[in-house]
C-alpha cells in the first residue's frame, strides 16, 4: 500500500487526460515523472515534478504546465489542495480523512504493511561475510555481515527470492598455512616443546584446543602417515573446528546463512571451466585489480596489533546496539563506532531510542488496560475508530508510516539497508515528540478515560507505529523490546 506509487499513478491519468502532446510527435516519456515528500513538509504531504519533466517535450512553460495539471488534480476527492510551488512542482495536500483511511488499512496489515512485490520474485543471492576459516571473527568483518543480512532481509521483505550464502575460503596457500599451524599445536598437545611460533604462521591460542582435539581423534597416528595426507587430515578438522567457531559468532549477532559453500569443491570440480573464464575475461579487459592505499598520514611501523574479536564486541555491548549502529551509517562510509555511546539511554543513542519507543508504544496499551479495564484491544474495534484523529500530530504519525512502503522499496532497489535504520530513527522521533505533547497538554494523551472512541482511535495509532518498529527491527536484525530493562 504505497501512497507514494498510488498518487503517482493517478498523476499520470490527469496529465493523459490534458491531452499533452509530444512537440517532435513521439510519445511523451512519463517514466520521469516521480512522486515524492516535499522537502518542506510546511508545503504539503507529496510533491510531483510531473510539469518539469514534461516542459520542454511539450514545449510549453513548466510552470503553466503545472497550473493546468493542478487544475486537474483539485477534483481529486482525497485532495484538500494542489499548489504550484517554485519553477513548476506541484504539492499536494491530503485530507484528514484519507490519512484516517489510510490508517485502517495499514492496522488491517499488520506488520505485513510495507511488504512488496518490486522485486517480481526475482532470485537474488545475496553472498556476504565469507570471512577466510583461519580464526575468529572480529569487528572488521562484523559490519559485512549485519549489512549483509540486513540487506538480504530487506530484499525479501521487498519481494526478492533471496538466498543467504556464505563462500567459505578453503582453498589456497593460507589454509596449507593454517594446516601446518596446527601441526604444531598437534604435536605440542603431544607434549613435545615446539618453541616459539614461527614467523608466517599462525600464532593464536585458538588453534591449541584443536591440536588437543586432534590427539583425542588420532593419538601420535598422524605423526606416523606421510606429511601430505596427515596435513589433508588436519585441514579437514581445522576447517570444521574454524567453521563452527565462526558460526557461534554469527549466531550472536542473530546472523544466519541458507548456504555455506566451500571454494575447494568448485576447484575440484570446475578447475579447467574456472581458468578458461578468467583467461576469457582478461583478455576482454574485464579484470580488474585494485589495491588500497593506507591511511593518510600513517605507516604500516605505526600500526597496533589489538585483540577486537566479535565474540568480545557482543558480549560488552549487546547484539542489537552492534546491529543497529552498524547500520546507521551508509555502508561504503567509515564508521566510528562508540562503546560508551551505544551503551547510553538517551537520544543520542539511536538504537535506544528506537527501541524505547517500541516499549513506550507496549506501555500505553498496559495503560489503557488498566485504566479502561479491557484486557485486549482488537484491531478491526481500533481501525473502525480512526476518523477520530484530527490532530496535526495524530496525522503528522499517519504520515510518517505512510512513507513506510516507499522506503522498503527505495531501499530494497539502492541496496542501502542503512536508509531503514535512518527512517526508524525518524519514526521514533515523531512519535515520542507526541509523546511529549500529551505530557504537556492531557487533551492528547494517547488514553482518555471519558472518551472510550477518540482512545481506541489513538490505540489505534499506536499499534500502528508499534508495527512498523518492530518489522523495521526485524528485518535489521534486532528485538523490539515491550518494556526497556
Amino acid at each position: 500500500m504505497n501512497i507514494f506509487a498510488d498518487f503517482n499513478a493517478r498523476i499520470i491519468k490527469a496529465v493523459e487526460a490534458l491531452d499533452l502532446k509530444d512537440k517532435d510527435g513521439g510519445s511523451l516519456d512519463l517514466s520521469r515523472v516521480a512522486v515524492e515528500p516535499p522537502r518542506d513538509a510546511s508545503h504539503g504531504d507529496l510533491a510531483t515534478n510531473a510539469a518539469m519533466v514534461l516542459a520542454k517535450p511539450t514545449g510549453q512553460p513548466p510552470r503553466a504546465l503545472a497550473e493546468r495539471l493542478a487544475q486537474a488534480l483539485r477534483a481529486d476527492p482525497d485532495l484538500a489542495a494542489a499548489d504550484v510551488a517554485g519553477p513548476g512542482f506541484v504539492n499536494l495536500r491530503l485530507k484528514d480523512a484519507f490519512w484516517q483511511v489510510h490508517l485502517t488499512a495499514l492496522l488491517g496489515e499488520g506488520r505485513n504493511y510495507g511488504r512488496s512485490t518490486v522485486g517480481g520474485g526475482k532470485k537474488a543471492n545475496v553472498e556476504y561475510v565469507s570471512a577466510n576459516p583461519t580464526g575468529p571473527m572480529h569487528v572488521g568483518h562484523c559490519r559485512g555481515a549485519v549489512v549483509g543480512d540486513a540487506l538480504a532481509n530487506l530484499m525479501a521483505f521487498a519481494g526478492y527470492d533471496v538466498t543467504k550464502e556464505y563462500v567459505i575460503n578453503d582453498a589456497g596457500s593460507q589454509i596449507d598455512v593454517l594446516g601446518r599451524s596446527v601441526m604444531l599445536r598437534y604435536r605440542e598437545a603431544l607434549g613435545d616443546d615446539i618453541g616459539e611460533i614461527p614467523a608466517g604462521l599462525y600464532p593464536g591460542d585458538y588453534l591449541v584446543p584443536v591440536g588437543q582435539a586432534l590427539v583425542s581423534e588420532f593419538g601420535r597416528s598422524l605423526l606416523q602417515m606421510p606429511d601430505e595426507e596427515a596435513l589433508a587430515i588436519v585441514k579437514d578438522r581445522t576447517i570444521d573446528a574454524m567453521m563452527a567457531m565462526i558460526r557461534e559468532d554469527l549466531a550472536l549477532l542473530n546472523v544466519h546463512h541458507d548456504v555455506f559453500f566451500s571454494e575447494r569443491t568448485l576447484h575440484a570440480d570446475n578447475a579447467r571451466k574456472i581458468r578458461s573464464a578468467i583467461n576469457d575475461l582478461t583478455l576482454k579487459g574485464h579484470i580488474y585489480k585494485g589495491k588500497l592505499p593506507p591511511p593518510k598520514g600513517e605507516k604500516p611501523d605505526d600500526w597496533e596489533d589489538r585483540e577486537q574479536t566479535l565474540f568480545r564486541s557482543t558480549a560488552e555491548v549487546g547484539r542489537d546496539p552492534i546491529r543497529f549502529m552498524m547500520l546507521y551509517r551508509k555502508n561504503d562510509a567509515p564508521l566510528d563506532f562508540d562503546f560508551a555511546k551505544v551503551t547510553e539511554q538517551s537520544k543520542d543513542n539511536p538504537v535506544f531510542y528506537v527501541q524505547y519507543a517500541s516499549a513506550r508504544c507496549h506501555s500505553v496499551f498496559r495503560q489503557a488496560s488498566e485504566q479502561l479495564g479491557e484486557a485486549n484491544f482488537d484491531r478491526n474495534r481500533l481501525a473502525a475508530a480512526t476518523a477520530s484523529l484530527t490532530d496535526e500530530g495524530e496525522i503528522g504519525l499517519i504520515r510518517k508510516l505512510a512513507e513506510y512502503p516507499r522506503l522498503i522499496e527505495s531501499a530494497a532497489l539502492a541496496l542501502e539497508p542503512h536508509r531503514l535504520a535512518f527512517y526508524l530513527y525518524d519514526l521514533a522521533s515523531s512519535f515520542h515528540g507526541h509523546w511529549n505533547r500529551g505530557t504537556e497538554n492531557p487533551d492528547l494523551r494517547f488514553v482518555k478515560v471519558n472518551d472510550r472512541q477518540l482512545t481506541h482511535a489513538r490505540l489505534g495509532l499506536v499499534q500502528a507505529v508499534s508495527d512498523v518498529l518492530t518489522s523495521g527491527l526485524t528485518l535489521i536484525g534486532a528485538d523490539a523490546p515491550t518494556e526497556m530493562r
